[in-house]
């Protein structure tokens, strides 16, 4: 695969064993490792989350899983993870409103299906954001799962809309 990426103008090595190419990103795992992200991915099918990556394909080699998704949030390769403090792919740059309220009407809908994201209430590790457009995508959906109680459901709204007040442009 290495050696197919580096004869498709534009496709690039994102992480180890994921690719982007333009709005795409093909993640090469096991099967099994994959199966959690699939399946997070499929419960917010139909949401039409802005936040959440579409799945456009799974194709399955042996052991290995091949899934396709694609970014509503534009060319990923364009996409920096919004780290307060120095990372490779990070951005100190503020969110804007528009992004901020399309995080929050996602959020929101997330929390009427009774699921809450895990990893993007605890830090940024997961968000992304389109350094052109402002866009926000949250990645990770292995960690989505089903709040045990309204208590839980609340406290992911807080934690998110805290998050966006730190990075917000006020």
């Amino acid at each position: 695969l290495a050696e197919f990426t580096r004869q498709v103008p534009g496709m690039a090595m994102h992480t180890v064993g994921s690719y982007s190419l333009g709005e795409y990103l093909i993640s090469l795992d096991y099967l099994d490792d994959q199966k959690e992200l699939y399946e997070g991915l499929i419960k917010v099918h139909g949401m039409d989350l802005q936040i959440a990556p579409e799945i456009i394909n799974q194709i399955s080699i042996g052991t290995t899983g091949i899934l396709i998704t694609r970014f509503k949030s534009g060319d990923f390769s364009k996409h920096e993870t919004p780290y307060l403090g120095d990372y490779r792919h990070s951005t100190e740059a503020l969110f804007n409103p528009d992004a901020v309220a399309v995080v929050a009407a996602d959020v929101e809908k997330l929390i009427e299906h009774g699921l809450i994201h895990e990893w993007a209430a605890e830090s940024f590790d997961c968000w992304v954001v389109n350094t052109e457009t402002g866009q926000i995508s949250i990645t990770g959906w292995h960690a989505l799962r089903r709040a045990s109680t309204a208590d839980e459901l609340a406290e992911f709204r807080d934690s998110i809309n805290q998050m966006l007040e730190r990075k917000a442009i006020v």
